[in-house]
């Protein structure tokens, strides 16, 4: 059926440039440099709005097309939100709902219209109608995961099992044992970040030609969700997870993978970007297992069988809601103190019967783990939040210095001497070298040097010899600690994470995808040694190094690799 011959043919030629620009920039730019995420976000909904100018003013349309299609798509819209899957309508994914669904939307009525452009338009209205039914009706049948470091959404048919469901499935036999722990020696990697924090491993001798001596799987299994790392000791280690409504410790054998414990309690944290789970790592100390979850939940157990010794609730405790992130901080066990932090806020107890000994000053929301350090050789202890660095006394809480930086307070500081730190707030931005004093005046804290040549975001970065290693968005790169300048800038492993090999001159990187690298850790330029897929899934978990065995998860499996060593002496460890 032909077009009514008084009105004018419709005008295509916009819609179609709109709609290419659109995807571009929504879909395209970010592969072209990961820090315009935002700006690809923004470019796909300016799209929808372009569209919408084009459509009522300039396509020729009746005027009851033109006026009736951006009421008809809204209305829609809110309509759909109570029948989507909970992981699309609610948190932040509610706003993602509209962000992605709007340039599907925009790319299905032009199609539509380019088709329909010589239908009468009462036709062209009823297709109108079914296209808005179709592009949003799309969106009732998925669920997501969450987004990647790049914003990218994690979307599956709602109706298939949750990688959580699987793994719950397999783990319906499992029963309680006990460890052999030996607990006269320290552990090999006590907590986050392994010892001192630092995500250093001296003392490898690993091959380098994966080629010839690809990394051997030991063992590989699902686990729970959650973003926690490992601790380890001996043939033991623990990690956080969530299984269904009990967030959950559990131990495991680092030979076989086969569950030896587990300590659950009943909670559950999920958020819309990140999915279900908690999000810190468990500290070992001696024969207890120290915990903390994401609703606040801070645990003492026994590390032989999961015991419960105590359990507190920071939330209550210090009077700090979670955020929208959750509590995130790994426990810090230092000098008769067990010391996390609820957000921005630290807060102390007493590691004999858990009782509180003091919080710090309340200063705003952190994805950080409070960090013992001596500056100016004062012990402090580090912490960041939304308004920068601030360290504050252990004996009763009090602020002895502030330091403000941008971003949401995530990445580790990394001390450098006894009086500088290197500081970032991630969220992709700047790092600053700081001077911290103390004069009778009080503390002081200057700023040596402020560098965009390493932006991390919340990729944790690491020092060898005079220059920092980390990740500048989703692509490595290393700066020079005197004066902040890039030395190199190269491979795209995503959102990753790091350890440095210092013996070696190495770092060993899990990327987002879960694969396994070595990357040259010299200033000369960027060189990838090897590298081999390892995990599936979404993986921001720090991985750990022990021995020659790397062990790595993420929310959805957990394994462990072998890896291929050399003969030969290794050198004298970085004193770094």
């Amino acid at each position: 059926m032909s077009q009514d011959s008084s009105a004018p043919p419709l005008r295509l030629w916009p819609g179609l440039v709109i709609i290419a620009l659109q995807w571009f920039i929504r879909y395209g730019i970010v592969h072209i440099n990961t820090e315009w995420t935002q700006f690809a976000v923004l470019g796909g909904l300016l799209g929808g709005v372009l569209l919408a100018v084009w459509w009522v003013f300039f396509s020729r349309a009746s005027k009851l097309e033109r006026f009736i299609a951006v009421p008809l798509l809204i209305l829609m819209m809110i309509a759909t939100r109570p029948v989507l899957d909970p992981s699309v309508a609610t948190g932040m994914m509610g706003l993602m709902f509209f962000i992605f669904s709007i340039p599907l939307t925009c790319l299905l009525f032009v199609l539509y219209v380019s088709v329909a452009r010589n239908a009468p338009p009462k036709m062209r209205l009823a297709g109108m109608v079914a296209t808005f039914l179709v592009s949003c009706g799309v969106w009732t049948m998925v669920r997501t995961d969450g987004i990647d470091g790049s914003a990218r959404s994690d979307f599956s048919w709602r109706w298939q099992a949750t990688a959580e469901q699987q793994m719950m499935a397999e783990m319906q036999n499992a029963t309680q044992q006990t460890a052999d722990l030996t607990t006269a020696e320290a552990a090999e990697w006590p907590g986050f970040r392994g010892p001192e924090g630092r995500s250093s491993v001296p003392g490898s001798k690993l091959a380098t030609d994966w080629t010839a001596a690809p990394p051997k799987q030991r063992w590989r299994q699902p686990i729970g969700p959650g973003w926690s790392s490992f601790a380890v000791s001996g043939d033991y280690f623990f990690t956080q997870e969530q299984r269904e409504e009990e967030e959950v410790v559990a131990c495991y054998r680092l030979a076989d993978g086969e569950q030896v414990w587990h300590h659950g309690d009943k909670t559950r944290f999920w958020e819309s970007n990140a999915g279900a789970g908690p999000r810190s790592t468990p500290t070992l100390a001696g024969e207890f297992v120290y915990s903390q979850g994401a609703t606040g939940r801070l645990n003492k157990l026994a590390a032989r069988d999961g015991a419960l010794i105590w359990s507190r609730d920071i939330a209550v405790d210090s009077g700090v809601e979670p955020p929208g992130w959750g509590f995130s901080a790994s426990p810090l066990v230092r000098e008769d103190m067990v010391i996390t932090a609820a957000a921005g806020t630290v807060v102390a107890y007493n590691p004999a019967d858990g009782s509180k000994l003091w919080q710090s000053e309340k200063d705003g929301n952190g994805y950080h783990s409070p960090q013992w350090v001596h500056l100016d050789g004062v012990p402090q202890i580090l912490t960041l939040n939304g308004y920068g660095v601030v360290a504050v006394s252990p004996s009763n809480g009090e602020t002895l210095w502030r330091f403000e930086l941008p971003g949401l307070g995530i990445i580790q500081p990394m001390v450098l001497s006894e009086n500088e730190l290197l500081v970032s707030g991630g969220s992709s931005q700047p790092m600053f070298r700081i001077k911290v004093t103390r004069d009778n005046s009080g503390w002081q804290v200057t700023t040596v040097w402020e560098s965009r040549g390493l932006k991390p975001y919340f990729n944790d970065i690491v020092r060898h010899g005079d220059h920092v290693y980390g990740f500048d968005g989703h692509i490595m790169s290393a700066i020079n600690l005197n004066d902040g300048k890039r030395a190199w800038k190269g491979g795209r492993y995503g959102h990753g994470q790091c350890l440095l090999l210092p013996d070696q001159d190495l770092l060993l990187v899990l990327s987002e995808k879960g694969e396994l690298a070595l990357v040259s850790a010299t200033p000369a330029r960027f060189q990838e040694v090897a590298r081999v897929p390892a995990i599936t899934g979404k993986t921001w978990n720090h991985p750990v190094l022990i021995g020659n065995l790397v062990l790595v998860r993420n929310a959805e499996e957990a394994a462990v690799y072998e890896l291929a060593q050399t003969s030969g002496k290794a050198a004298e460890a970085d004193p770094f």
